[in-house]
């Protein structure tokens, strides 16, 4: 009986498991994000325009470099908001004061990623620097 049950909730569990991918559909979900770029920083040609990938455009903002002390932007703490053609930007750069900044010289080169269905007018934007308050983050 104990084998009966067990072998039940083992076979529930593997039918849960293989449940329908929508990762097309999830994909296709985000508005915008920023990410590290696949191009390198001698690409200088792709810096500054807009390419279309199937659903999403990617913008790729230029190579960004410095110390390693948190001078150069990280893609996962940026902001981007967008409201009617402008997208409004933060790097959120968190200076570490404890670093040693004359040890070594760190870059970047970083993307900003667009779903094209939800903004078809991404070539109108305009690009706006705005601090984001310290409580928003």
């Amino acid at each position: 009986m104990k084998n009966l049950i067990f072998l039940i909730l083992l076979i529930c569990a593997f039918l849960v498991s293989f449940k329908p991918n929508n990762s097309k559909k999830s994909q296709t979900c985000f508005d915008h994000y920023f990410a590290n770029s696949k191009n390198r920083w001698s690409d200088k040609e792709k810096f500054g325009k807009w390419i279309e990938k199937e659903d999403t455009v990617i913008f790729t903002l230029g190579y960004f470099r410095g110390d390693c002390c948190g001078s150069i932007p990280e893609p996962q703490k940026m902001y981007a908001e967008i409201v009617n053609d402008t997208i409004y930007y933060d790097y959120r750069n968190e200076i570490d004061p404890d670093c040693d900044s004359s040890i070594g010289i760190c870059g970047a080169v970083i993307d900003f990623v667009i779903n094209k269905n939800k903004y078809p007018n991404y070539k109108n934007f305009t690009w706006k620097y705005r601090k984001k308050p310290q409580n928003d983050y």
